[in-house]
């Protein structure tokens, strides 16, 4: 009988590449706690007692072995090792390497129907596609690119995870509106025009947001939008005026006053501060 413990024995060889919500705030808004990309070679052991986020692994070369409860399995390129919430598990390198990309997602009211998956190993042809966008993610670090490959990493995952469990389909429907957005934010929305989109009436389409996102619709638009706009200034070299209209402003001076009320500075002496900082 396995006595289960919470262990990490990484070999010095292993290499890893953190993605955190410090340096991504893009995962916070999808409930990812970490994510990242792994080289490993020599020992690697990670195991969990009573853990308080799920983990899903996605593996790319080499080979793993998982345990769980109801027993071992092996792990091969290509395959999905999912372990959810609150249940014990431990992985470790099979082989002399194993190249993997990883997700932590909380235990939060988007992914609670992750508690009816069963824990294990299967096939996933997501494997390339995540490690590829996470290891780019990684080093998009300080540009507006990170954005949007952000939310490739989301789509993808989305369609990963719901595949055999019980697809959380209003959960799918909100973050899929949510993601096109990202290209619409010049578009003068309103909570009807944003519930129309879904064919919701707008009191409803408040509470799911409200049950998801915690916040509002028009908040969550005016937090993308602000993100974009600080992105817009930092990175690229639009006027602000230009950048004004690309996000929902067609008057630079309304759009400079609710930028100052945001983050306390015009958009020029943000412009400035941040790319002297190189920070957002």
């Amino acid at each position: 009988m396995i006595m289960w413990e919470d262990i990490l024995d990484i070999d010095e060889r292993c290499r890893e590449k953190f993605l955190t919500e410090q340096d991504f705030p893009e995962l916070g808004q999808h409930d990812w706690r970490m994510a990242g990309v792994s080289w490993l070679r020599g020992t690697y052991v990670v195991g969990r007692k009573q853990p308080d986020v799920h983990t899903l692994v996605f593996t790319v070369e080499g080979q793993g072995r998982l345990l769980l409860p109801d027993g071992q399995h092996a792990v091969q390129a290509g395959d999905f090792m999912f372990m959810p919430a609150g249940k014990p598990f431990r992985f470790e390198i099979d082989g002399t390497e194993w190249k993997t990309c990883w997700l932590l997602l909380g235990d939060t009211e988007p992914w609670h129907f992750l508690h009816t998956r069963k824990a294990g190993v299967q096939p996933s042809e997501a494997c390339w596609g995540l490690y590829h966008l996470l290891h780019g993610l990684y080093h998009q670090m300080q540009s507006p690119r990170r954005r949007r490959l952000t939310h490739m990493v989301a789509e993808l995952l989305s369609e990963e995870v719901t595949q055999d469990a019980r697809r959380d389909r209003t959960h799918e429907r909100l973050l899929r509106l949510f993601l096109q957005l990202e290209d619409r934010l010049h578009v003068p929305w309103t909570l009807d025009s944003l519930a129309a989109e879904l064919h919701y009436s707008p009191s409803h389409f408040h509470r799911l947001c409200r049950q998801y996102f915690h916040q509002g619709p028009m908040q969550k638009v005016s937090t993308m939008r602000l993100a974009r706009a600080r992105e817009l200034l930092q990175y690229s070299e639009w006027q602000v005026r230009q950048i004004a209209q690309r996000v929902g402003y067609q008057d630079a001076f309304n759009f400079a006053h609710w930028f100052r009320r945001k983050t306390g500075l015009s958009p020029t002496e943000y412009r400035i501060k941040s790319r002297n900082t190189g920070t957002d």
